[in-house]
């Protein structure tokens, strides 16, 4: 089998991070096969913005906890109110403690900069998987965690946040992942009449 396939097929998420930093080569690396994915309109590249202070990634997380428990008091944002237990725990961290956290923002006048940022997204999980390096898309975030970006990194107003990725290398063994159903159960085919 193709390393690529084997790559793809046993890459998992990681939520338990070892304490130590990527070095910045690494993170260099990672965010350059972002850069590789592809992309619709040549001069519309994503943005990446890698954060390594545990003071401004802990600030990001308590915010964006304290806006998503606020949406869902005005009945906003009804998606997360599943995980109203864990955001209301004063020591869970949306990046689930990794060192490093690389977010990823699309120019908005390119109609597919939501799709081009999660192939960016994609290409630096499975290189981050090939270095032994774990990756979770972090889902926790919301418009007040722009609000409060926006005050500190100045790029052009047209780019949008897309995504982040927890990056960090993995605190013990990854569990396999007893979810993932059988192909047979995602697989549809059109059979087309003669």
């Amino acid at each position: 089998m193709p390393k690529i396939i084997d790559t793809i097929r046993t890459r998992k998420s990681v939520r338990q991070y070892q304490k130590s930093k990527l070095s910045m080569r690494l993170i260099e690396q990672l965010i350059n096969s972002g850069r590789c994915a592809p992309v619709s309109m040549d001069d519309h590249h994503p943005f990446f913005f890698a954060v390594e202070h545990r003071e401004i990634l802990d600030k990001i997380s308590d915010y964006s906890k304290k806006t998503i428990l606020a949406d869902l008091e005005k009945g906003k944002s009804q998606h997360y109110k599943m995980y109203t237990k864990i955001l209301m725990n004063p020591n869970f961290d949306i990046f689930y403690n990794a060192p490093q956290v690389i977010f990823i923002f699309g120019d908005s006048r390119n109609p597919h900069f939501v799709q081009e940022c999660s192939f960016s997204a994609m290409n630096i999980m499975l290189a981050a998987h090939e270095k032994n390096i774990g990756t979770c898309m972090v889902g926790f975030l919301n418009e007040g965690f722009m609000r409060f970006l926006n005050k500190r990194i100045i790029m052009p107003q047209t780019y949008k946040f897309t995504v982040a990725l927890s990056v960090g290398y993995p605190k013990g063994k990854n569990k396999s992942d007893k979810r993932r159903k059988k192909l047979y159960q995602y697989l549809s085919r059109d059979e087309i009449p003669d």
